[in-house]
């Protein structure tokens, strides 16, 4: 009878970024959005761009690098602005919940 090794595997490999449900690498994360059918554009609490994801799957308005830093009501087309800027007022104001 053969014997079987231990199993060494490890979920977490050097680098990998650390998730609260779990781990993935930068280019995993960077593939995901990259396959998701929409496209994302994160703004930190001073409403400053700091982050889009681009998608294979669905295009949306052509973004570029020079959004990042930009503050977020500026970054839309302008038919977009007053849809964006009532949406980030109700998640601030806390009427809006989409959490």
């Amino acid at each position: 009878m053969a014997t079987l090794a231990p199993d060494t595997y490890q979920a977490k490999s050097e680098g990998d970024l650390e998730f609260d449900t779990g781990f993935l690498s930068k280019d995993e994360v960077e593939a995901i959005f990259r396959h998701l059918p929409i496209e994302l554009t994160y703004a930190n609490a001073n409403d400053r761009v700091v982050f889009f994801s681009k998608s294979v799957l669905r295009r949306g308005f052509a973004r570029t690098k020079t959004i990042i830093g930009r503050r977020f009501g500026y970054c839309h087309p302008p038919r977009l602005e007053n849809f964006i800027r009532n949406a980030v007022n109700e998640l601030k104001s806390g009427k809006a919940d989409f959490r």
